[in-house]
């Protein structure tokens, strides 16, 4: 989710291995993190769970996970992915799982998490490594890995041809790279909307975010190919997102997401009401276009995999 350079200041990046007393400052992703449990329904749509679902079965039908050596879980997140695999998988036992990510605050979840699944006794979780990672430079020995698994990722790192080559320099002969990115999704773009009626520069920041070459499968596939892959496939699929109510949703989603509360904090301070007024705007078009109460908003997304060549 959140893997990037040192330095980067732009909204998912962050500097890795900052102090816990300066998490809140450094880490953008920190707050996702505290509060990701309360984001959507207990029941209903979660992109990052619709995500990882096929980020898994992808690279499991383009090399069994049975076959695996190692796998990495990059840009793990709160470690969905990581969470599914070990939930709904087989793969020989001793399997190493390393999960990355460059937010402090989400590498702590997980840790904890870790522990409370090897506690329970919960398959494959005593082989579960956690670690502060940079997509762009991952610090790792060359031909390790039989599967890397990234879920809505590589968009979001500052330099993504560096974190598809250092992916392609970290997996084994044969072994195959499993993603997914934005077609797009209504949320995006209901913001992106909003904020850029009273701001143009807002849509320039959504564009910077989820990047055109990442909309579909064929410019997808071209980024791989240039990386050194071979074999790429990718399909579009559903991918969208339960509430329980406009307001709430719309309140989560300005308090965690970077790109949102940057835009919320930057694009708030040129009218006046600032960020409540946006939010009373945001609000006002998703209960438009779906009424009061719960509701899903639409989303597309796609998943690509490529072979590193044997």
């Amino acid at each position: 989710m959140a893997l990037s350079a040192a330095g980067q200041t732009t909204d998912p990046m962050i500097v890795s291995n900052a102090s816990r007393t300066t998490h809140s400052k450094l880490d953008p992703w920190a707050s996702w993190a505290r509060h990701e449990s309360r984001s959507l329904p207990s029941q209903g749509l979660d992109p990052a769970r619709t995500s990882a679902e096929h980020v898994l079965a992808a690279a499991n039908k383009r090399r069994s996970f049975s076959l695996a050596t190692e796998i990495l879980d990059l840009g793990c997140g709160p470690a969905t992915c990581t969470n599914l695999l070990c939930a709904n998988y087989s793969f020989p036992s001793g399997t190493k799982i390393l999960a990355g990510d460059s937010s402090p605050t989400m590498i702590q979840k997980v840790q904890t998490m870790r522990k409370e699944k090897v506690a329970e006794g919960a398959p494959h979780w005593a082989d579960v490594d956690v670690r502060d990672l940079d997509a762009c430079s991952l610090q790792l020995s060359p031909g390790r890995f039989s599967h890397v698994l990234a879920g809505f990722v590589f968009f979001l790192t500052p330099e993504p041809p560096k974190a598809l080559a250092e992916a392609y320099r970290v997996l084994a002969p044969g072994g195959v790279l499993s993603l997914t990115s934005w077609e797009r999704n209504e949320w995006m773009d209901m913001w992106l909307d909003v904020c850029g009626a009273v701001d143009p520069a807002m849509h320039d920041l959504g564009e910077k975010t989820l990047g055109k070459p990442w909309r579909s499968v064929e410019s997808v596939r071209s980024l791989l190919e240039a990386a050194g892959f071979v074999d790429v496939e990718g399909v579009m699929f559903d991918c969208g997102m339960s509430y329980e109510d406009p307001e709430s949703i719309l309140r989560f989603l300005g308090d965690v997401v970077p790109i949102f509360k940057e835009s919320l904090e930057k694009t708030g301070q040129k009218i006046e009401g600032g960020r409540e007024e946006l939010l009373r705007r945001m609000v006002a078009v998703l209960k438009e276009r779906h009424g009061e109460g719960e509701g899903v908003m639409g989303g597309r997304a796609l998943v690509v995999t490529g072979k590193k060549r044997a």
